[in-house]
């Protein structure tokens, strides 16, 4: 019976954030991350927030190593839900610093740029305690335009994504958020309204709440900036990452492995996405590295000694 009240109305609220904001609420913006089959779950912003955002919706299970896996050209244009509990506590590494050796890469990091469509964490720490950290984690992400929330239920989460296998997502924004006047009551009302809604009033009758809820769940998307669903396999993103000229790496002449023609061993690697440590590894066991185009012709190349294709 009470399904047949309104059965068109009956859409999923998203669930509320499972941690408490580390700011005072009305400072902070609340975002939806919005799943393909339905499911959303809201957060904390802590990140860009110029636009909402969409991308394939993968998980990671390190313990550290965030600024690594962010300038990943693996993530590239995947919204990135890390598992592990806290993030940010130790900060981000000078992006200026470059590598001793290689002079220029940065030292501490996979690529140039942050690849991920956005980053979705648990809990997350805006205060840093690192010798090497230069900024915190969400300054970075502002900076590069990149949004990031909080706050999710990345556990339930990431056994969603484990069960069902990647899945397409976006993280949606208050349109007053995105268009730079944001108002503390439209990002309230995304939490409160929804934890009153979970909780039955004695002087409330049971079906005015349930009228209300249905109501509110069919549309809440329309307070937010919506965002069309982005499938990366409809997209060519090794060239989108790939080096668009050759370059040569060459070694310490002193560690320099020479082959039977006297002369450095020579591998061509075929950038298909690769990540800076791993042209640091070929460098420093003395071993020339020229890195090509993922369309080079590498079939008219003739002087190297070993071909290295790395997986995107």
């Amino acid at each position: 019976f009470l399904l047949s009240r309104k059965p068109t109305l009956m859409t999923s609220l998203p669930f509320p954030p499972v941690t408490p904001a580390t700011t005072s609420t009305s400072d902070t913006t609340v975002a939806t991350l919005v799943l393909k089959d339905g499911t959303s779950y809201q957060g904390f912003s802590f990140g860009a927030e110029t636009h909402s955002v969409a991308g394939e919706c993968v998980f990671q299970t390190g313990m550290v190593g965030y600024p690594e896996s962010l300038t990943d050209p693996s993530y590239h244009g995947q919204i990135l839900v890390l598992t592990f509990p806290l993030i940010g506590n130790y900060g981000v590494p000078s992006r200026d610093d470059m590598d001793p050796i290689l002079k220029d890469i940065p030292r501490y990091f996979e690529s140039s740029n942050i690849h991920v469509a956005a980053l979705v964490v648990g809990q997350y720490s805006s205060y840093y305690s690192h010798y090497l950290a230069h900024s915190s984690l969400g300054d970075w992400l502002k900076t590069n335009d990149i949004p990031a929330i909080y706050g999710v239920d990345t556990r339930a989460l990431t056994k969603k994504i484990r069960i069902n296998g990647v899945m397409l997502g976006k993280i949606l924004f208050p349109k007053e958020s995105v268009t730079g006047s944001p108002s503390s009551s439209v990002n309230k009302v995304h939490v409160d309204g929804f934890m009153k809604l979970t909780s039955i009033s004695a002087e409330s009758s049971l079906m005015d709440h349930i009228e209300d809820e249905l109501v509110i769940s069919s549309t809440w998307m329309d307070k937010y900036q919506d965002a069309d669903w982005v499938d990366p396999n409809e997209k060519n993103l090794v060239a989108e990452v790939s080096i668009k000229t050759p370059k040569l790496y060459t070694p310490d002449p002193k560690k320099a492995i020479k082959g039977a023609n006297s002369k450095t061993l020579k591998i061509l690697a075929l950038d298909v996405g690769m990540k800076y440590n791993q042209i640091r590894c070929f460098i420093n066991r003395g071993v020339e590295l020229k890195i090509v185009p993922w369309n080079y012709d590498f079939l008219n190349e003739t002087d190297y000694d070993g071909l290295f294709i790395r997986h995107l």
